[in-house]
């Protein structure tokens, strides 16, 4: 399902004509044009969605011994998830703009290479899952419904659909390809409440 096919069934949704292009000269292509890329954006930023999830290897900026060592956000990240060295259990750590802060790392630390895992701006839609497609194309149509249609019934009953279709739908997507976890099997020396030293 291309970019177009994802606009045409948001646009079936409000009964608007198809379009053939987003580039062609018509107020439907020309909201579809704007909104899409925020639409998508938004959606993926919204989750952990499976089909969206980046690990990479993040490239120290600078040692701060006040705050900690300080490492760029890969240029593609939409929304970060979990920080952690290699091998290592997972540190605490704070985003400020386009840089992330990990407190009472420094820089002898990192040789334990530090990764990054993360939401990235995907725009192949051969690899959305039907799930954020379907997501995708229902906030699409109630974004441009009251431009295009000035329906205010329609515009309620699309805000209503969109909020039971993620509900239902998103968790399942989000928890796709999960790590299957097992309790300890001794309760009394549980590895999670106490990590080894």
């Amino acid at each position: 399902m291309s970019e177009v096919n994802i606009c045409n069934e948001a646009l079936a949704m409000i009964g608007e004509s198809p379009i053939r292009s987003l580039d062609e000269d018509t107020r439907r292509a020309g909201l579809c044009r704007v909104l899409y890329p925020r639409v998508r954006d938004f959606n993926l930023s919204m989750q952990d969605w499976s089909f969206a999830r980046k690990t990479e290897l993040l490239r120290i900026l600078e040692d701060d011994y006040i705050e900690g060592a300080v490492f760029q956000v890969p240029s593609d990240c939409l929304t970060p998830i979990s920080i952690y060295p290699r091998y290592q259990f997972r540190l605490p750590w704070k985003v400020e703009r386009d840089r992330i802060i990990i407190p009472w790392l420094t820089y002898e630390d990192t040789d334990a290479e530090v990764y990054l895992q993360y939401t990235y701006k995907c725009t192949d839609t051969s690899l959305f899952s039907e799930v954020f497609k379907n997501i995708l194309a229902n906030d699409l149509a109630y974004r441009i419904c009251m431009p295009l249609t000035q329906d205010a019934k329609l515009y309620a009953a699309l805000a209503s659909s969109l909020r039971i279709i993620r509900m239902e739908n998103s968790a399942e997507d989000a928890n796709r390809g999960e790590e299957y976890r097992y309790a300890d099997e001794d309760p009394e020396n549980d590895s999670f409440v106490n990590p080894p030293e």
